[in-house]
Formats: structure tokens, C-alpha cells, sequence
């Protein structure tokens, strides 16, 4: 391997690598919440399995045109990068994670799930009508949750949409869960599940509608 080549396969595999993580985040098998540390490893693990592809595909002589060479063993190393990223490593992670559930549940330990608390209040394909108190039962606001922060490294933060014609309101929490256990639960509201988050570091209650 050239020098030349040698660069562009460590650029190469680097640029990968954040594609992979990224990708299985996209997709659902690792948690968009990991820590800096973490997301730096799983990036650097990626990155060097990059680099071997790379660095086998290369053995072989594709082409006698060093430019052509170059195109036929990048292109090879991200079609099995790809691969790797969309089946193989999703399956893999799914059978380590039956197994050692499989042993825990043996124990009678809880399962280890992928998803933060966070995740699962505030990942939902569709509405979620969120009612806001603080732990001294103060209401704060209420309306309809837009987007997310996604990132464990930054303040929790939420994008809310109000309800129109919303007025200042002296809503009890009590009312709040009192309508959460009658009214949100029949079948022909369109309500599918209701949860409360508790985000201790903010002192702050969500008592979640989703529809």
C-alpha cells in the first residue's frame, strides 16, 4: 500500500466509523444517550474494523489502474461496512442481549434494556400531550411535546407546543392524575398509553398522554 492509499484508508475508516455509530443509534440498536467516553470507543472500535476491511480488500489486485483500484476497494469496504452495520451487528446485539437476559432472568434479575428512561417516555411515534409539575406539586406548563434534546451530555430540554387560546392556568396534579386514570384510558379518545418521568436532577414530574 502506497502512501497515498495509506491516508485515505485511515480517512476512510475514521469517516465509517462515525457512520456506523450513528447508524445503529438511527436503527435502534444502541442508545442515543451514551456518554462522550463511549460514543469516542464504540467510533474508535468501528473505525479500526474499517481499516481492516479496507486493508484485506486492498491484497487483492482489482485493477491494474491505481486509481480504479482505489475506487473498487472503497466502494467494497463500505458495501461490507454496511452489511455488518444493518444485519450482522444488530443480530449480534440482540442475541448477547437474550442471552445475558436469559441468565439474569434465571436469577430473578431485571432484564437489561438498551433504552434510557428517557428514551422510552420521550421516543413515540406520534402526540404526546405532556402536563408538567415540579416535586413541591407547582404546575409549570402543559401542551404538546415537538422535539427533544437527544444528547445525555446536554440539559434536558424540551420543545412545547401550547394549546390554543392557552391561558394561565392553577391546574392541581391531583386533577392531572385523576384524569389520567378516568378519562385518558377510554378506547375512543385515541389515547394508546399514559406514563409519568420523574427527572430528578430538574425536580421535575411529566405526566405523559400519548395518542
Amino acid at each position: 500500500m502506497d502512501y497515498q492509499s495509506l491516508i485515505f484508508s485511515i480517512i476512510l475508516s475514521g469517516a465509517l466509523g462515525f457512520f456506523n455509530y450513528n447508524l445503529l443509534i438511527n436503527q435502534g440498536t444502541f442508545s442515543s444517550y451514551s456518554s462522550k467516553e463511549d460514543r469516542a470507543s464504540w467510533c474508535v472500535a468501528f473505525s479500526i474494523i474499517n481499516y481492516l476491511i479496507f486493508i484485506r480488500t486492498n491484497i487483492f489486485k482489482l485493477s491494474s489502474n491505481s486509481d480504479l483500484q482505489l475506487f473498487y476497494v472503497v466502494s467494497i469496504t463500505f458495501l461490507i461496512s454496511l452489511v455488518l452495520t444493518i444485519i450482522v451487528i444488530p443480530l449480534v446485539a440482540k442475541l448477547f442481549s437474550g442471552i445475558i437476559n436469559l441468565f439474569r432472568n434465571g436469577k430473578s434479575l431485571p432484564k437489561i434494556a438498551k433504552a434510557t428512561p428517557r428514551e422510552l417516555a420521550f421516543e413515540h411515534n406520534g402526540y404526546i400531550h405532556a402536563f408538567i409539575f415540579n416535586f413541591d406539586h407547582e404546575f409549570i406548563t402543559e401542551g404538546y411535546i415537538k422535539h427533544f434534546s437527544e444528547s445525555i451530555d446536554i440539559e434536558h430540554q424540551l420543545l412545547i407546543e401550547p394549546q390554543r387560546d392557552m391561558e394561565l392556568s392553577d391546574l392541581k396534579e391531583d386533577d392531572v392524575i385523576k384524569t389520567m386514570n378516568e378519562e385518558y384510558l377510554k378506547p375512543d379518545n385515541g389515547v394508546t398509553d399514559t406514563k409519568i418521568y420523574l427527572d430528578t436532577k430538574s425536580s421535575l414530574k411529566y405526566y405523559l398522554i400519548y395518542y
